[in-house]
């Protein structure tokens, strides 16, 4: 009897996972850059959903908790891979006494990119899944609303706080050169 009820959540959680499967993995893409974290995100949502399944399956619109959860999932990796980094990047730093690089050098688009991703997952959990899901996965204000459970105001304040956050976290990226004070000055 309990083999049969296990059996029946595990095909109850396919059905509500395989329509969505791509979206997710493509979300975890757009979050992560690579295709292998991507993967190993949506692993880790797979697993935490059947945990949980019970309770998610009793939820009004799981595929949309389901997209939470892998969003989720993304972010805490990306998280943990900035922390790791940041390690390797101190211990390199006391290994190698080299003067430190000057913020006006030209970043290539990975760094760039990356850049970016390390500040989105220094924002507040709410602001990076607004922001994410708004900007990177380009979905309307309602459905994230709907997805994360609260009024489509709230996710346009959290995806303007989280822009103008990331303004001050990404400043060091405005283009170098031609800036304005430069442009007067030559006229």
């Amino acid at each position: 009897m309990e083999n049969s009820q296990h059996d029946q959540e595990n095909i109850d959680l396919e059905k509500v996972v395989a329509p969505i499967q791509q979206k997710a993995l493509r979300i975890a893409w757009n979050i992560l850059g690579n295709s292998h974290d991507a993967e190993d995100a949506l692993q880790d949502a797979m697993a935490l959903l059947l945990r949980r399944w019970p309770r998610i399956a009793s939820h009004p619109a799981p595929a949309s908790l389901v997209i939470k959860i892998c969003t989720e999932c993304s972010l805490d990796l990306l998280r943990k891979r900035i922390r790791n980094q940041a390690k390797s990047h101190r211990l390199a730093q006391n290994a190698q006494e080299q003067p430190a690089t000057q913020l006006g050098t030209t970043l290539a688009a990975a760094e760039i990119r990356q850049a970016i991703m390390n500040a989105v997952g220094r924002l507040p959990r709410m602001q990076a899944l607004a922001f994410t899901l708004r900007i990177v996965d380009e979905q309307d204000y309602e459905d994230i609303a709907k997805q994360l459970e609260c009024s489509a105001a709230t996710i346009r304040t959290h995806v303007a706080r989280a822009r103008q956050k990331l303004s001050v976290l990404l400043k060091h990226l405005e283009p170098m050169g031609d800036s304005r004070d430069e442009q007067v000055q030559r006229r």
